[in-house]
């Protein structure tokens, strides 16, 4: 199988683009990108799948596969077979807050994970991929880390303490969740003393994304 720095250097020389716009338009690290060109690291899929798309290539060529360079559907399908199951990814950070409601997001960027890690979730239709950003949990899930998120769970069946992810006026953040009779409170879970409960009424108009059954964590 061809390595995956041979692959990258070949698309990008293909592309006419320099490393500058790369950087600037995925949003990857100069370092990161060097480590990758160099062979010293390989990107997650998440990175993998930015770098292609921007370089107009077949993920699974990018990654040395015996498949064609051209981007297609039939192309990724095959992908998806070969690597590991595939998830919805939204690839904004959490805490960040996403420019659009994740139901308006017609077509997601995908992110491979073993069903050795996945478990019993392994497979699920119902599960989408986050990354979390900032320190407001950080006592149980880190900044960086990602966490798989269950959308198919009714308000009504959530028990007091589970994390959530929910989403208010487009912004989107994990805390976990409360249940006080006529409000809902959202706490954080952190070291940092200075991040507060989230309080609304049940007639506000904020919804729970999902509950979160996994966290990965990211070591880069």
């Amino acid at each position: 199988m061809a390595e995956f720095k041979d692959r990258l250097s070949e698309a990008i020389k293909k592309s006419n683009l320099k490393q500058a716009d790369i950087v600037e338009r995925t949003g990857i690290n100069k370092g990161a990108l060097s480590s990758y060109l160099s062979g010293k690291y390989k990107p997650k899929q998440d990175n993998t799948y930015r770098l292609a798309k921007i370089l107009n290539v077949n993920e699974g060529w990018l990654l040395g596969l015996d498949v064609p360079m051209q981007r297609g559907i039939s192309n990724n399908i095959l992908i998806k077979e070969t690597i590991t199951p595939q998830y919805p990814f939204i690839p904004d950070a959490v805490a960040a807050g996403i420019p659009c409601t994740i139901e308006g997001r017609k077509e997601l960027p995908t992110i491979g994970i073993s069903d050795t890690v996945m478990g019993k979730y392994a497979g699920n239709k119902h599960i989408l991929i986050m990354r979390v950003n900032g320190e407001s949990m950080n006592k149980v899930i880190p900044s960086g880390s990602f966490i798989a998120v269950k959308t198919d769970i009714e308000v009504k069946n959530l028990k007091d303490g589970d994390l959530v992810v929910f989403g208010k006026e487009h912004e989107y953040s994990l805390k976990r969740f409360y249940d006080a009779g006529d409000r809902i409170i959202f706490k954080p879970d952190s070291t940092d003393p200075r991040f507060a409960d989230h309080l609304y009424s049940k007639d506000d108009t904020v919804f729970i994304i999902g509950k979160v059954v996994l966290s990965i964590r990211n070591y880069e």
